[in-house]
């Protein structure tokens, strides 16, 4: 039997209203405006970046270098100058408190401990221990060319990735060693066949120029300059200049020379380490000709120390090796991708650097041959 009950309301359902044709449309075009907006925002504020990659994969002016006639689009390159610089500031400042407070915050906490006869011992054999390690590393020299530096001088280190991973060891061995302070520029995918993407003799000339108290550049380039670049001649016949051409050569044998004169105006001294040997066959033939131009043109200079490292990072061989007998145990030094060095050989390299480094307090200013 049902019963109902006479004061329940009655249940209204309310069916959503069917939206128009064109309601899915306009979403769509909103969400593709959007996207629009975001592309050219991107390529407005980078196209510097945009242009220089285009120009290293494909090796001719990128498209968007017809935009560069109209001023509102060359304004795009300027606001990103100044949002990047602007960021830089910054985080320069924040970095520059955070030492103040490090400082602060040491020199608050903690007290001054007389060392003790045990604490000498372990820090004697500690130095003794690296001094046996560095000396057993290191291979022999193939002559006796030496760099001075002294209290106060500052190392600039430059070059590609390669020099990214040698680097740090070099800086962490200067500043226990000998209280040397350093800066370290070196950036991956750079060389001296693109300044549009990574001006490096506009960079180390400004480096310079801040810095008085660098006293020696260390610089590792080359494994991505086997390719043609962009004519820098202002009357350009040629757009192009076809790499392992004399002109090629010529121009950047020219951007080599204002690295090195940087470093004479500053009264600085240069270790330019050469170029190992490559896993790829094309690849090796392409840095065995910028080895030898390199060379050709450093290994006379009278501020330049030109060591050359193929043979020595494939254990003596004339070819790629990935592996050589370090302290008697046979050591990867070289990655799978056959460019970059593994931690043990950037370890290796370092040491091999420092040895041609010697600290003394009123440092020789002539030429790099021991006096």
């Amino acid at each position: 039997m049902l019963i109902s009950d006479p004061e329940a309301k009655p249940k209204i359902i309310v069916f959503p209203k069917k939206k128009g044709k064109f309601s899915h449309f306009r979403q769509y075009v909103a969400l593709y405006l959007m996207l629009l907006i975001t592309v050219f925002l991107t390529a407005w504020l980078g196209q510097r970046s945009i242009n220089a990659y285009w120009q290293q994969t494909y090796h001719r002016a990128s498209p968007l270098e017809s935009l560069n006639r109209f001023g509102v689009w060359r304004c795009g390159e300027n606001i990103r100058e100044y949002l990047t610089g602007y960021y830089d500031d910054v985080n320069q400042k924040f970095n520059q408190q955070n030492q103040n407070w490090e400082k602060q915050w040491t020199t608050t906490t903690t007290e001054p401990i007389a060392a003790s006869t045990v604490t000498t011992q372990v820090n004697a054999t500690t130095a003794m221990m690296q001094a046996s390690a560095l000396e057993n590393r290191q291979p022999e020299k193939e002559d006796e060319k030496a760099v001075y530096l002294q209290a106060g001088d500052k190392v600039l280190f430059a070059g590609d990735s390669i020099m990214q991973g040698i680097a740090p060891h070099l800086q962490k061995w200067l500043k226990s060693q000998y209280q040397i302070d350093s800066i370290n520029l070196s950036k991956q995918s750079t060389g001296l066949a693109y300044p549009s993407f990574f001006d490096w003799p506009a960079t180390i000339e400004h480096t310079f120029s801040q810095d008085k108290n660098l006293k020696l550049l260390i610089i590792l380039i080359g494994a991505n300059d086997p390719w043609d670049f962009p004519n820098p001649a202002t009357d350009k016949g040629i757009p192009y200049l076809k790499f392992e051409s004399d002109a090629w050569k010529h121009a950047y044998l020219a951007r080599v020379n204002r690295i090195v004169q940087a470093a004479h105006q500053s009264q600085a001294k240069v270790i330019w380490l050469g170029i190992p040997y490559m896993k790829r066959p094309v690849l090796n033939t392409q840095m065995h000709y910028l080895e030898d131009i390199l060379s050709q043109e450093l290994s006379q200079k009278d501020n330049v120390l030109w060591l050359p490292i193929n043979r020595l990072l494939s254990d003596g061989a004339e070819n790629y090796q990935d592996s050589m007998v370090l302290d008697g145990e046979t050591v990867q030094v070289r990655t799978k991708d056959g460019i970059h060095l593994t931690t043990r050989g950037q370890q290796f390299m370092a040491d091999y650097i420092a040895s041609y480094i010697n600290y003394q307090e009123n440092a020789y200013s002539g030429s790099l041959k021991n006096p």
